[in-house]
């Protein structure tokens, strides 16, 4: 199957299921799909929760705010 077609639906058809096979390989890879982490907020939110808690650690804008 080509990579692009004329068609807008072939290229929507084909990015989302590159999508969905790259998720499947992380996910082979023991990552977790977030469904949460939606937007580049969300995902700084989620790294600093990660890194405090592994590092055991506050972060100055945790403890600023």
């Amino acid at each position: 199957m080509p990579c692009f077609e004329h068609s807008r639906g072939q290229i929507v058809v084909l990015e989302n299921k590159f999508e969905r096979d790259f998720i499947a390989k992380l996910e082979a890879l023991k990552y977790r799909f977030r469904p949460a982490i939606r937007d580049r907020l969300s995902l700084e939110a989620n790294f600093r929760q990660q890194f405090e808690e592994l590092n055991r650690v506050r972060s100055i804008a945790a403890v600023c705010a």
